[in-house]
């Protein structure tokens, strides 16, 4: 009783969702979903080891194989942990058009597996020690970039699946609050999301 404040009558108790990669309750795809139920994770991030598989690698027999199982369990999918735009950005435009010749993909399994967002990853550069404001750095030398994560954005949403764009660590452009913040305003995409690593 103690840990609760003491206007607690008027206060609203409302339950967090959590969701985690579905890899993480182990690398047997049955197993592992059930497991999520037995920790009362009924929301799936969907990844790597699906059917031995990485998500934008299923079939479409996989996959709705895939949603079968999930279903059956009273599961369902809040996101597609892709790794598309994991590139360094200096690799240039040609190897961020073909992340999105994957988006289509993406898309169509959406529509199977029907989750809530698809992710993008926050693309890298090779010069993170020596850059201190990457969304400059961007527009002065790479502005081809914000056209590809719009297109991606754009190309998910509607088909009504939107994109949560997620900053992993590793020499990310989106290394603290400034650069996330100045990088979505450049994005100018209220339709995306974020997700914070």
């Amino acid at each position: 009783n103690s840990f609760w404040p003491l206007d607690l009558k008027w206060s609203v108790i409302v339950p967090i969702p959590l969701t985690m990669l579905n890899s993480m309750a182990g690398s047997d795809w049955e197993a592992a979903l059930d497991r999520h139920v037995s920790w009362r994770v009924r929301l799936l991030d969907l990844k790597d080891q699906i059917l031995g598989k990485g998500i934008l690698d299923l079939t479409d027999a996989e996959a709705g194989q895939a949603a079968k199982s999930i279903q059956r369990r009273g599961l369902s999918v809040y996101c597609f942990s892709t790794v598309l735009f994991h590139r360094p950005l200096e690799a240039g435009p040609a190897a961020f058009k073909q992340e999105l010749e994957r988006i289509p993909r993406a898309i169509a399994l959406a529509r199977v597996l029907k989750p809530t967002v698809i992710r993008l990853l926050a693309a890298q550069t090779e010069r993170r020690a020596e850059i201190s404001n990457a969304p400059d750095y961007i527009q002065r030398q790479h502005p081809w970039l914000l056209d590809a994560y719009r297109e991606a954005i754009d190309r998910c949403a509607d088909a009504g699946v939107p994109v949560s764009i997620e900053n992993e660590c590793d020499r990310c452009i989106l290394s603290n609050p400034g650069e996330v913040r100045t990088f979505f305003n450049m994005l100018n995409r209220p339709r995306v999301r974020f997700i914070y690593d």
